[in-house]
């Protein structure tokens, strides 16, 4: 893996952080629901637009494929969203990243109701990583700071299914950039009828807080985009360990932005979560 891709991987991971900050700053003016529909607003566009210029046809013909992605997809963002303003920057951002364990979970209860051998790394990883989790759980989490975990590890559980749906997609050859436009599109579909339907509509943008929402959109784009880029040029192992960074620059915004507390036992927690994240990714790609 060149420097230039290493270097997309870490701008991708330092893109979807800022994307989190501009998340928690903007709570107190916008719900869940509206952040996702402004975030997905300027993918569509984005994404629109490199679509025409490739000369990808927005046209598909697995709509229903699309529609799982799109809605486990809507609903594993609107949870991440909604555990932001709950937890600190670094605890979110850790728990956003534990769908590897959750699908190796998956893998795992599946062998055994096949009566298949399950791999001990994998076993290992789940393990390991769980054991992460809880230990990032203080036992002074207030009855808000654990509404955000359940939020989080939710939204993770939930995104392991859109990354099957996605996984199914492209064995039909469905390019990426109409996965993500279709997803997009969902999204705001979605994030309309919940702000009108379980919200009291859309909150008034000022020019106070109008940075955030670009700056969720603007930020989470560009994750998007730096991310497909490594991963499309880059070596899967080292761009796995990159993707990691995002925790990192995650606790490191809040400990500057919001003072964050920096704790041993949370910091331990966040590198089992990595460290089991790796070991699980490795170990099913493998066909363990």
């Amino acid at each position: 893996m060149g420097v230039l891709q290493s270097f997309w991987m870490l701008a991708g991971a330092f893109s979807f952080s800022l994307c989190a900050l501009c998340i928690k700053l903007g709570a107190s003016d916008f719900s869940g629901y509206e952040m996702v529909f402004y975030r997905s607003v300027v993918t569509l566009v984005a994404m629109s637009a490199v679509m025409f210029a490739r000369g990808i046809a927005f046209s598909t013909k697995h709509p229903a494929g699309h529609f799982l992605r799109a809605f486990s997809g809507y609903v594993s963002m609107v949870l991440w969203t909604l555990s932001i303003p709950l937890l600190t920057l670094g605890t979110s951002q850790t728990l956003n990243a534990s769908t590897p364990l959750f699908i190796a979970a998956a893998v795992i209860l599946i062998a055994l109701v096949c009566r298949q051998s399950v791999s001990f790394k994998l076993v290992f990883g789940v393990v390991l990583g769980f054991a992460g989790v809880c230990g990032m759980l203080r036992p002074d989490f207030t009855q808000g700071e654990m509404t955000g975990v359940v939020f989080g590890l939710t939204g993770a559980m939930v995104a392991g299914i859109a990354f099957w749906s996605i996984k199914e997609l492209a064995a039909q050859h469905e390019p990426s950039e109409r996965i993500v436009f279709y997803l997009a599109l969902w999204c705001i579909v979605f994030s309309i009828l919940c702000v009108y339907l379980l919200d009291d509509g859309f909150s008034a943008v000022t020019i106070q807080n109008v940075p955030y929402i670009a700056g969720i959109g603007i930020f989470a784009t560009a994750g998007q985009f730096f991310t497909t880029l490594a991963y499309g040029k880059g070596h899967f192992l080292l761009t796995s360990v990159l993707s990691y960074s995002s925790i990192v620059f995650s606790w490191a915004i809040g400990i500057v932005v919001f003072n964050d507390p920096c704790e041993i036992l949370s910091i331990i927690g966040m590198i089992c979560v990595i460290a089991a994240g790796l070991v699980s990714s490795f170990a099913a790609r493998r066909g363990h």
